[in-house]
């Protein structure tokens, strides 16, 4: 009986603490283009908010963020700062899995 009950308690354990440390996969990308021209920023500066990874957007604005993430304590969105000389810096939030166009403001 003890033994029963001792085997259903770590089964519980090992199934939480499996579902806790499972991952999830998050996907956000978008362009980033001048407010007033239209036109793609190139080297836009962007960091996610709690990350110290940075990246930059390319020569057609286009940026990409792929990384595993905490399935069960993660949110859907993904909060960027973004960031460019010569232009307002912007905190933005995207759904994990969309594309998104950020228009930056020039100074």
């Amino acid at each position: 009986m003890k033994l029963q009950k001792l085997s259903s308690s770590l089964i519980v354990v090992i199934i939480t603490i499996f579902i806790s440390s499972c991952d999830g996969y998050k996907n956000v990308s978008g362009i980033i283009i001048d407010k007033q021209t239209r036109e793609p920023i190139e080297k836009v500066m962007l960091r996610e908010i709690g990350k110290h990874d940075t990246i930059y957007t390319d020569a057609k604005g286009f940026f990409e963020i792929h990384y595993m993430s905490g399935f069960v304590f993660s949110s859907n969105n993904t909060e960027l700062i973004v960031q460019k000389k010569g232009y307002r810096t912007d905190t933005i939030k995207i759904e994990n899995g969309k594309n998104k166009t950020i228009e930056l403001i020039l100074n």
